[in-house]
């Protein structure tokens, strides 16, 4: 489990979209029309179009969603505007939410260790957040750690992306790098001058 989460609200599709992406984000998830049955919280999304009173202090960050709001995205204070954008709701767990990759039981893991959340919809565990890739950059990141270290060269990139531009691979894996060292700045995919491109990432499904 990521974190618990509170969505108020009485717009039943509203809170349907929201509950989804949160839960593929690992959230534990409740839908309330004002009453909450926990004191604290992780994350509060509050529908203030429908919902205009409730106990709010104290409990966990809040999220305000309304269509008064012209914003794209959620800024400070943290606001969603309507209608709701998936990838909004996704950045808005990244940036509320901390990762504990220390919670998980696993033995073998360390710092370079990639977990596998929803291999369908690309979503990701790094060391310091989820990440949410697309289908061609989760097929990248699964051929290089199968390599074990081992460069990949741009035909073969191309062959298993059926792209024969190489520029356009290099692009994809330009992507995919940014993605996976945006909240930590750590190096995780490496050039390897003439021979193509390694990581010492381990992914685990």
């Amino acid at each position: 489990m990521r974190g618990r989460a509170a969505i108020i609200t009485q717009n039943v599709r509203l809170a349907e979209l929201i509950r989804a992406e949160l839960e593929i984000c690992g959230c534990q998830t409740e839908v309330s029309s004002g009453e909450l049955t926990s004191l604290e919280y992780d994350l509060l999304i509050v529908d203030t179009d429908t919902v205009t009173s409730v106990d709010l202090v104290g409990r966990g960050v809040t999220v305000t969603v309304s269509e008064r709001y012209s914003e794209s995205s959620f800024s400070e204070p943290y606001i969603l505007s309507y209608p709701v954008r998936l990838s909004d709701v996704d950045r808005l767990c990244l940036t509320v939410i901390p990762v504990d990759i220390g919670e998980r039981e696993d033995s073998g893991a360390n710092e370079n260790t990639v977990y596998v959340i929803d291999s369908s919809a690309g979503i990701v565990q790094t060391e310091s957040a989820l990440v949410k890739l697309t289908r061609t950059e989760f097929l990248l990141l699964e051929t290089l750690c199968e390599t074990e270290g081992e460069p990949i060269s741009r035909e073969r990139r191309g062959e298993i992306l059926g792209e024969s531009d190489g520029n356009k691979v290099d692009v994809y894996i330009c992507r995919l790098r940014k993605k996976l060292e945006a909240h930590d700045g750590k190096r995780t995919i490496v050039t390897r001058r003439g021979r193509g491109y390694s990581t010492s990432l381990v992914l685990r499904k």
